[in-house]
């Protein structure tokens, strides 16, 4: 994707989460907390390591937090995986 419209989808995913902010998601709102992620993933894939970052270690808490998930669980290994991308970047 050119740059406008990787901006583009970046701007739909700050909407589509813009009714719950980042710091006062809980572990249990499961739609936020999936737009989030895939809003992790066009940051990454936008160079904007930063902002995956901050998110990502909001989502890995939240995981953690989550008595059906934790922090064993293959999707906050991903997340995990994620973060260290992020931080390499």
């Amino acid at each position: 994707l050119d740059r406008k419209t990787m901006a583009e989808l970046i701007v739909m995913a700050e909407e589509a989460v813009a009714d719950m902010p980042l710091e006062s998601l809980e572990w249990y709102h499961e739609k936020y907390i999936l737009d989030y992620f895939a809003e992790v993933g066009l940051f990454l894939r936008h160079g904007l390591a930063q902002w995956a970052e901050v998110t990502l270690r909001t989502l890995i808490r939240l995981r953690c937090e989550s008595p059906d998930i934790g922090g064993d669980h293959h999707e906050t290994v991903q997340l995990k995986h994620y973060l260290s991308q992020a931080l390499r970047q």
